[in-house]
């Protein structure tokens, strides 16, 4: 159970406190016993400040046992006002119904009759409870005292809005986010300070709040761009901000070169469907728009003969791959390209680059690049 808690008996009864003090030596060597509930809260102050570390937590009960019920309501309350928290056993006899109730309304406080059968061994027992829950209400108030701090050390803003849109908590990412400290922030609605101008942000916090709804969405504030997540809780809403600046100018990048690319580009996805093709690729393989090639498979742009999906599946295994094809196009066109390949630039998302060499000094015929895959396939199947 961990190191020995300490228990005060308060013996308003001398033979009631002997025989608390005999059941419970089972339970810890830290007996200390009194007469009376303010020598117990004395007791506990100087064992507080004389043999526990300053950042130690230390774990009490305190057993009252008396004969009968006079006294007992008023040594529960003495030791409730010094602490809240701290669990009471009452060792007793003789309790009317009225001060039961009373007594066992509070929080913490619970009663062993002294005149049951085994009533020493029961009131051990429930000493032993009274440890253990105690040393559970420690952990999880610890742990309620250490996220704050916690998530002060990770990269992502977070912070948490009541339903009235008021913040309520923020991280110390979240300062960057607001343009303004923690103490600024807290107990102000978001709408007042926050710098972003993106209505759909502010659309899409309120919606997560009115529908009680998870929402995802990119926003932009001062040029940073953020990849947030709100999500519900009984006290408002949660919500998690990523910058994603450097991925978006990424992106932004890889859509001007691929974009204004003059060889074709085409990104498909694992089943070998266009997801995405740039203009070049639109022109080379005969169809009107990006929309009409998008959604489209290989298999459509390749003769009867060729075996699509024994390349595919190679290609899929492969770190890159380059050669030709013979590209057969929407209007019935047959052009030779060149192309090079690499499987997973994003999972599940595989990148050729093409060019047409149809006629090109050095480059086979179109019949000719048919015949050398098929039979590239049929070794390849041996």
């Amino acid at each position: 159970m961990g190191s020995d808690p300490t228990v005060v008996i308060v013996a308003a009864d001398a033979e009631r406190g002997a025989a608390a003090g005999d059941a419970l030596g089972s339970v810890t060597s830290d007996l200390v016993s009194v007469e009376t509930a303010s020598e117990a809260v004395a007791a506990l102050r100087d064992r507080d400040r004389d043999e526990h570390p300053a950042d130690a937590v230390p774990v009490h009960v305190v057993v009252v046992a008396a004969a009968g019920g006079q006294g007992v309501i008023g040594s529960v309350e003495t030791l409730i006002e010094a602490d809240h928290a701290v669990p009471i056993v009452v060792y007793a006899e003789g309790l009317s119904g009225g001060t039961l109730r009373e007594l066992l309304a509070r929080e913490h406080v619970d009663y062993v009759p002294a005149d049951a059968h085994g009533a020493t061994d029961l009131l051990a027992a429930r000493v032993r409870r009274a440890v253990l829950d105690r040393r559970d209400r420690q952990r999880r108030a610890e742990a309620r005292e250490r996220t704050p701090s916690m998530l002060d050390d990770v990269s992502e803003a977070v912070f948490v809005l009541n339903p009235d849109r008021h913040v309520v908590y923020c991280n110390r990412a979240a300062e960057g986010l607001f343009g303004r400290g923690r103490e600024e922030a807290l107990g102000r609605r978001l709408d007042t300070f926050a710098r972003t101008d993106d209505t759909a942000f502010e659309r899409a916090i309120q919606g997560a709040l009115d529908r009680g709804e998870v929402v995802a969405f990119e926003a932009e504030v001062d040029g940073t761009h953020y990849d947030v997540r709100a999500y519900p809780i009984a006290a408002g809403l949660s919500v998690f901000a990523r910058d994603v600046t450097e991925r978006h100018e990424r992106h932004r990048l890889f859509q001007a070169v691929f974009g204004g690319a003059m060889d074709a580009m085409l990104i498909a996805d694992d089943d070998g469907r266009y997801v995405d093709v740039n203009a070049a690729a639109v022109e080379l393989a005969g169809v009107g728009s990006v929309d009409d090639l998008v959604g489209r498979s290989i298999e459509e742009f390749a003769p009867p003969e060729y075996d699509v999906a024994a390349a595919w599946a190679r290609f899929r295994t492969s770190d890159r791959d380059r050669g030709l094809f013979p590209l057969v196009r929407a209007d019935g066109g047959r052009r030779v390209v060149e192309f090079a390949a690499t499987p997973n630039v994003v999972e599940g998302r595989h990148l050729s680059v093409i060019r047409d060499v149809t006629g090109r000094e050095g480059y086979p015929a179109f019949d000719a690049v048919v015949e050398d895959a098929a039979r590239a396939t049929g070794a390849s199947g041996r």
